[in-house]
């Protein structure tokens, strides 16, 4: 199982911030949730450059990439990646399919009025946007990974030249 960071170090990661749900867990468990929220991250983030081997199974490591104006090690994974795999992955445990529920396109409900005489009932449904927007949107997560992910969903730098 392929996953962000250690069991190891995120023992210390948590120790050192006092989380008692990490401390609890088995040692299958944390593992099952390291898996989980090291997806949620490949799922959820744009990450620069190019992954370093095509048959890895996850997007890190990554080459032509830097962090903080310094070139990042082809064979690396940064700090902040694996601490934000902590961060999802402690989320998971307390609340198991936290980092990816399940979606369902009706039910929604914008609108409801009634009337009463001569009966009338109308039901406006919320357009949904698709099951990404009912993934959770952890603000923590995100300023962990700032300066490590490309802006917008699917986002491509690339040169506009006008002819």
């Amino acid at each position: 199982m392929a996953f962000y960071g250690s069991i190891a170090e995120a023992d210390t990661y948590f120790a050192e911030r006092g989380d008692t749900v990490w401390a609890a867990a088995g040692a299958g468990d944390k593992t099952f949730a390291l898996v989980r929220a090291s997806q949620y991250l490949d799922a959820v983030y744009t990450w620069p450059g190019q992954v370093a081997d095509v048959a890895q199974e996850l997007e890190w490591p990554r080459t032509s990439v830097s962090y903080r104006g310094v070139g990042i090690d082809a064979a690396t994974v940064p700090l902040p990646i694996q601490r934000a795999a902590y961060e999802a992955a402690v989320r998971e445990l307390n609340a198991p399919g936290y980092l990816n529920p399940d979606f369902e396109l009706s039910g929604q409900i914008k609108s409801k009025s009634e009337a009463i005489g001569p009966l009338s009932e109308s039901v406006e449904y919320a357009v949904p946007t698709g099951a990404i927007s009912a993934r959770p949107k952890i603000l923590m997560i995100d300023g962990m990974l700032r300066g490590l992910v490309r802006s917008g969903a699917g986002a491509a730098n690339f040169a506009v030249t006008r002819a």
